[in-house]
């Protein structure tokens, strides 16, 4: 595609913007700059630049503007003039201000947290167009495209017996992988799987495909020679998970990807793209109570419930209201296991789903409270009307959900959407339909003979790049060729500190401020050098329970720090 990023303000020396546009080019898009400011007509990479000149306002323009009435901005329309010259497929503004330059007609690729760009937003029409949905390595099979779906009958046991298949990833109670690998084995799929590994010594020659499972991480160890076998890379997670999952395509040599939900990502992956959602587990989550006996009114398993946080301020203040609201018929929970949940759902007639901010997914919950015949009552992410029907199978959240569930508590059509919902998702969306696409997904996928990946230039840069999730860092007086990563320097890497959102801070001389530099990283410390053990100790003594490891004169410290990652045994989520 011919991909135009638009901003008010020189964007070239930003680093996110350099690694979007690096990201871009690299699956073979044609990015052009369009903004303004002063500066050269290309980047040090030969993206071209066209920049436009903003324009002093006369008099006419300041004094409609001290009497309160808009006049034409030049400068907008300057900007939206060359824009349209480009002649670009799809938009990239670059903050929620860019919005504005962007000519009516063109497709905007925005962030989830702004505001819809409505018939040309990219986020809304790819789940609904196969053409906004697509990889540029190819078409994707018509899986869950609008149209597409017929009624299946409930999937046959043992209609694969004698087809192998690998999974990899990190099983955990709550990756949906255990629920894949069940649904195959009622297949009579002969499953061999990797627990936190990719070994292909232990892949059967004769395997129809390896399902790599998107997992907390680390990331996976690659080991052995990899066999002429197709990879299929599942996808769990959207924007903030997207520059660690293209990087582990080529580490894990995918050669396709499918994607859980927000399928607007899909020009951004190398390889082909099927949509391939997440389902119901009938071995788990099952119809419970009749509706009317249920104990609780309302109910949802989440994160962010205890504690108000920029990612799940909606759902606290949501969860609050309700408990104020219904008492003990509400029930919010965290840290319950998948038959727990599933317990807690198949009581309650109503279950709530809200994504957060990171993302717009189409999650689990939507199809845990399916499976459990209760309500749907969901946020209506982009998609959700593909796979259901909007009011027939769930209701979208409103703004008051208190009288929104109050309302529906003695509703008698909220029995009738969640019965309908219920037989809707057993028929249609059970992972033993999905493994039927799976392996249609397999036949019909070509392995890719990759060139052998080139390895790191210096032993700190590839420290770095092993650790895959990795994405903004504060670098002090050291060199990293890692143009996909958000890299910051000098005072711009002190100041990022001060935000606590830098995943990694990478040091190559003593400061007489380590301590508060150090404290400043969320996942990582990288140093080498002669500062090394400094900076060991300050880690050491700041996080006592870091993990601090040496190789080839680098010093990598793991903070063990929060979020999606493997939990520490003690949890209540941990195997």
């Amino acid at each position: 595609m011919r991909v135009c990023v638009v901003a008010r303000r020189d964007p070239t020396r930003d680093p996110h913007t350099t690694a979007l546009v690096f990201s871009l080019r690299s699956v073979g898009h044609d990015v052009t700059i369009v903004c303004g400011g002063e500066g050269p007509d290309a980047t040090p990479d030969g993206v071209p630049v066209q920049r436009v000149r903003p324009e002093r306002p006369g008099a006419f323009r300041k004094a409609l503007s001290r009497i309160g009435l808009g006049a034409p901005d030049v400068f907008t329309n300057a900007v939206r003039t060359a824009v349209a010259g480009v002649a670009p497929d799809l938009a990239y503004p670059v903050r929620l201000e860019d919005l504005g330059l962007v000519p009516a007609g063109v497709m905007v690729a925005r962030r989830p947290e702004w505001p819809s760009a409505a018939d040309c937003d990219l986020i809304d029409v790819a789940p609904h167009d196969a053409a906004w949905s697509t990889a540029p390595a190819g078409p994707p099979l018509p899986f869950h495209l609008p149209g597409a779906e017929t009624a299946r009958a409930t999937p046959a046991l043992d209609r694969h017996r004698g087809v192998r298949v690998a999974v990899a990833g990190r099983v955990t109670p709550t990756n949906p992988s255990r629920y894949l690998i069940a649904a195959m084995e009622r297949a009579g799929i002969e499953v061999t799987v990797l627990d936190g590994t990719l070994a292909w010594d232990r892949v059967p020659e004769n395997a129809a495909a390896v399902v790599i499972v998107e997992s907390p991480y680390p990331a996976l160890r690659v080991s052995a020679d990899r066999k002429q076998i197709p990879v299929l890379f599942w996808v769990h997670h959207g924007e903030h998970h997207l520059p660690a999952n293209l990087r582990l395509v080529a580490r894990y040599g995918a050669d396709a990807v499918l994607l859980a939900h927000s399928w607007h990502l899909a020009h951004r992956f190398p390889v082909p793209v099927h949509r391939f959602p997440f389902a119901v587990a009938p071995e788990v989550f099952t119809g419970g109570v009749a509706f009317s006996s249920r104990g609780f009114t309302v109910a949802m398993v989440a994160a962010g419930l205890a504690a108000k946080s920029d990612r799940y301020g909606s759902r606290y203040r949501m969860s609050r209201s309700l408990e104020a609201a219904f008492g003990e018929r509400a029930a919010f929970r965290y840290g319950l296991l998948p038959e727990e949940m599933a317990a807690l759902y198949a009581n309650s007639k109503i279950v709530l789903n809200d994504g957060g901010r990171r993302h717009l997914p189409i999650t689990m919950r939507v199809f845990e409270a399916l499976g459990t015949g209760a309500l749907l009552l969901t946020e209506d992410l982009p998609g959700t009307d593909v796979l259901l029907t909007r009011g027939e199978h769930y209701l979208p959240l409103g703004e008051d959900a208190v009288a929104q569930v109050r309302r529906l508590g003695s509703d008698p059509t909220a029995t009738a959407i969640a019965r309908a919902g219920h037989a809707h998702a057993t028929q249609h969306h059970t992972y033993d339909h999905r493994v039927d696409d799976l392996l249609r997904i397999a036949a019909a996928t070509e392995v890719r003979s990759d060139p052998e990946s080139t390895p790191a230039a210096d032993p700190l840069t590839a420290a770095i790049a092993a650790d895959v999730e990795v994405q903004t860092l504060s670098v002090f007086d050291a060199e990293l060729d890692l143009p996909d990563r958000v890299i910051r320097t000098g005072e711009d890497a002190a100041r990022r500190l001060e935000s606590g959102r830098t995943d990694a801070v990478v040091l190559a001389s003593t400061r007489t401020d380590l301590e508060s530099v150090v404290a400043g990283a969320r996942r990582y410390v990288y140093a080498t050098g002669t500062s090394a053990a400094d900076v060991a100790a300050a880690v050491v003594h700041l996080h006592p329970a870091a993990e601090v490891t040496w190789r080839d004169g680098v010093m990598r410290a793991d903070l063990h720090a929060p979020g999606y990652r493997m939990r520490s045994p003690d949890h209540p989520l941990a195997r």
